[in-house]
Order: structure tokens, then sequence, then C-alpha cells
């Protein structure tokens, strides 16, 4: 679309494929909480963070995350980059790189979902992290389109694993009464250090390049992995 009809009808057709998401809201119901925690919404907060302070296996999760959401994951807002300056395929090029992305993204989520009751997840997931780290840096310096378009499908694929294995994770292992607030403080580290990263990134792509800066934040993503599976045993019992 970028190519032929230019920048603002794939915006609009963007916005325009929102309409289904706010209908889909407007038309959800409430849900009748039968109880209300008297508490106020410091003292959640302060009893949220004292339990992940506590567990080292969410504290180490959510360590792990920070990493990845911070240096990892803004990887997908700096693909123009490497469409442009690193491929030179274009804006149809980002296209199919995103979509591959996208595909690998979606079956990663649904394998996810197949595990079951497998009983070394958090080995698994930990290690998926890993995997993501290579895959991120044998991208970063590609500059051949063919292998770059087959890596991305893969990369994809591991980063929606680890970021739905992580979540699934907390939400099964936290108790009841704290997993709203857990899983609370679990979507402001990944939702809100991602953005910081995107801009970190970004600002020192400007000076150093950005396949080198991705480069750098996979490898980090990778030591800090390692160490976690192997100093953390915690992190190995998760089932």
């Amino acid at each position: 679309m970028i190519e032929t009809t230019g920048l603002a009808t794939p915006f609009l057709f963007c916005a325009v494929s929102n309409l289904g998401v706010a209908i889909a809201l407007v038309t959800m119901k409430p849900v009748q909480h039968q109880t209300r925690s008297e508490a106020s919404f410091y003292q959640n907060l302060v009893e949220g963070l004292g339990y992940v302070r506590r567990t080292p296996a969410i504290f180490g999760l959510m360590g792990l995350m920070s990493v990845f959401a911070l240096l990892g994951r803004p990887y997908v807002e700096l693909m123009p980059v490497f469409a442009r300056d690193v491929l030179a395929i274009g804006a149809s090029g980002l296209g199919a790189l995103n979509a591959l992305i996208g595909v690998g993204s979606f079956i990663g989520s649904v394998a996810v979902a197949s595990l079951g009751n497998y009983r070394r997840k958090g080995r698994l997931i930990i290690g998926s992290a890993i995997i993501f780290s290579i895959l991120l840096t044998t991208f970063s310096i590609s500059t051949w389109v063919p292998l770059s378009l087959v890596i991305a499908p893969i990369l994809g694929f591991f980063t929606l694993f680890y970021m739905v294995g992580t979540n699934t994770l907390i939400q099964s292992t936290v108790p009841g009464a704290l997993r709203g607030r857990v899983a609370s403080i679990y979507g402001l580290v990944q939702m809100g250090l991602m953005p910081m990263g995107i801009m970190l990134e970004g600002a020192v792509g400007s000076l150093i390049g950005v396949p080198i800066t991705v480069v750098g934040g996979g490898l980090v993503v990778l030591v800090c992995s390692g160490l976690g599976l192997l100093a953390v045993p915690a992190l190995r019992r998760l089932e």
C-alpha cells in the first residue's frame, strides 16, 4: 500500500480495522464482583511488590522480562531501518518481514497454549529467550535478504513463545489472592519498559548504527537468560 498509494491509506486502513475492537469492547458486559478489597491502591501495590521480591522464581521471571522488554523486543519497531538501510528492500520488503514475524508470533502463541501439563516449563521458557537472543543477533548482522526472511518468522515465534510463556508461568504460579496485583506489575514491566527500550535503542542506534545496537541488546538478553537459568534454581523448577 505504501509504495502504491502512499502512507495515508495504510494508516486509514489500520484506523478502520480497530472499529471491530471498539465494538467488541462496547458490547462486553461488566463482571459483577461479589467481594471487594478494602485495601488502598498503595497497600495493594506494596503487597504485590513484596510478594515478587520474596519469591525467587517470580522475581527472576520479572527481571528477565525487564531485560527482554528493554533490550530485546524493540527490534520490531526498528525493523524499518533494517528494511531500508541494511537489506534495501523498501516498504514492500518491510511488509514481508513484519508479516513473517507476525505469522511466527501467532504460531508461538499457539505452541505455548498446546504445552498442557509439560513439567519443565521454566527451563523451556528461559531456553526460548536464549534461542531468541541468538536469532536476534544473527538477524541483526545479516545483509542477505533470503537469510533475513528465513529468520524473521522463527524470531517472531520465539518472541511470543517467551512473552506468553512467561505470562502463563506467572499466572499459574501466583496465589489467586495476589494474581491480579502481580499480573499488573508484570504488565507494567512488559509494556512500560518496551517504549523506553525503543527510545534507548533508537537513540544509541543513531550514534553507532541500529544493527550493532540490536546485536548488543541481544547479547545482553543472552547473558542474563543464561545466568538466570544457571544461578536461580527456582526458575529451573518452575512447572
